[in-house]
């Protein structure tokens, strides 16, 4: 980029995704726009920024504007309240009671009263969980002349190429789906052109992710006019909605909220794991790389979402500043023979108790963290994974076993806890492993 004196363009499309799903859960999202603003100085205006969204709120509007100018275009700019859904696209809202059968019956309902023709059309219903969306798609709602495979769910939580044939199957005419029960996450970048119903089983926390969801419906004009759909008689979309959503919505909203104590705890740990690696003055002119699992707001914040969001206000608050994005790092403790946890075995003794192959590594990692403590001068020393697989030409799942190991045998300590998680396609390894105590997998005897 520098070379080049920036890039000619850089777009964004579904740009409302930057304030909302940032404030959410994709806090790096938030980021994004004060990079654009260090682009735009430095390379002027050479350099196009473009935004693309059908949903932008006033609030994202303001809150994009206030780091780097955006001219509204497509509207008049005195004219700020407007519309995105189409006009063959209707909205009703319907109040019912709370649980879910009662919910159902609904869909039921709308599904004869509409008389929907499957071959001309696609239905999807939204939910709020991945739970929902797989009950939903079990409880039968279809007219008994439909197969039963013509209804699915589509969520995050499914492996991706269980999405993509539920998604193929909702698209095409080979076997397939005439009703799809999902959550958000079929949205952007799937463009089915025939749906001409769509439910929500309860409404969106937000009103922009419902207008979103609804402005799936009717993309082909001559679809939706052979199905007979006009502005005169448009696509009817239904909102399942109860006194008790709107209050579990403002519940909700409160929880996720941060206090002025947990931006402190955030500030707190950052500080504190900083000092064990460098001084804080010493941090402003070397940064460091802060791991984002530093602090959970509570057991069920399995994401750290909460601390990458604590760390964006602490930015604003010009507490911290954050830079990029950084690969896997870790922090390493050699264990010198003068070290607490030597047990009286020197290093050279504790290496050759490893077999030969192991042995030969773990000198080959110890070499290199010598020339990181060297460089770092300091005794806990932070490591890039990525670099230091790339200099012993390692593979970087070979390299966490064998730190792991020199763990485990006293050679070096690491000061962190690692976030493990055994992936459902080699989840048949691990007895293998256990009954051979061995962390290898090798070649089956021929």
């Amino acid at each position: 980029m520098a070379n080049d004196h920036g890039l000619e363009y850089m777009v964004f499309d579904e740009a409302h995704c930057i304030s909302q799903w940032g404030m959410e859960f994709r806090p790096e999202y938030l980021n994004v726009i004060k990079k654009c603003k260090e682009f735009k100085d430095a390379y002027g205006d050479d350099m196009c920024i473009s935004m693309f969204s059908a949903t932008v709120t006033d609030m994202i509007y303001d809150q994009i504007n206030e780091v780097i100018h955006v001219k509204r275009l497509g509207q008049e700019n005195d004219k700020k309240i407007y519309n995105p859904i189409r006009s063959h696209i209707k909205m009703d809202f319907k109040e019912v009671f709370h649980d879910i059968p009662h919910r159902l019956k609904e869909i039921v309902d709308y599904i004869k009263q509409h008389n929907i023709q499957a071959k001309k059309s696609r239905m999807l219903v939204f939910c709020k969980t991945r739970n929902q969306c797989e009950e939903l798609s079990k409880a039968g709602i279809l007219s008994k002349e439909l197969s039963t495979q013509a209804i699915g769910y589509f969520h995050a939580g499914m492996d991706g190429d269980d999405r993509e044939e539920m998604y193929n199957r909702f698209k095409d005419d080979n076997d397939p789906l005439y009703i799809l029960c999902a959550t958000k996450a079929f949205g952007m970048g799937m463009d089915i052109p025939n749906i001409h119903y769509i439910v929500h089983l309860m409404p969106p926390s937000v009103m922009e992710d419902y207008l979103q969801e609804v402005g799936r419906a009717g993309r082909n004009k001559k679809m939706y006019i052979d199905a007979g759909f006009s502005e005169s008689n448009p696509i009817p979309t239904l909102c399942l909605c109860s006194k008790e959503d709107i209050k579990k919505a403002k519940e909700q909203l409160l929880q996720s909220t941060l206090s002025w104590k947990n931006l402190e705890e955030i500030r707190v740990a950052i500080n504190s794991y900083i000092t064990k690696i460098q001084s804080i003055d010493k941090t402003k002119e070397y940064p460091v790389v802060v791991p984002n699992t530093l602090w959970a707001n509570g057991q069920f914040d399995h994401d750290f979402t909460d601390f990458k969001n604590g760390m964006y206000w602490l930015e604003r608050m010009k507490r911290i500043k954050m830079g990029y994005l950084s690969p896997a790092h870790i922090n390493i403790t050699i264990l010198d023979n003068n070290s607490a946890d030597s047990n009286e075995e020197t290093l050279e003794e504790r290496i050759k108790r490893l077999s030969a192959r192991s042995a030969i590594h773990a000198s080959a990692i110890l070499a290199e963290l010598r020339l990181i403590q060297k460089e770092q001068k300091n005794s806990n020393i932070q490591v890039s994974i990525q670099r230091l697989a790339a200099n012993l030409s390692m593979p970087s799942a070979k390299l966490l076993d064998c730190l792991i190991g020199c763990d485990k045998h006293k050679i070096i300590r690491i000061e962190q806890e690692i976030r493990c998680h055994i992936a459902f396609t080699r989840l048949s390894e691990v007895s293998y492993m256990l009954d051979r105590n061995s962390h290898e997998i090798g070649r089956a005897p021929v």
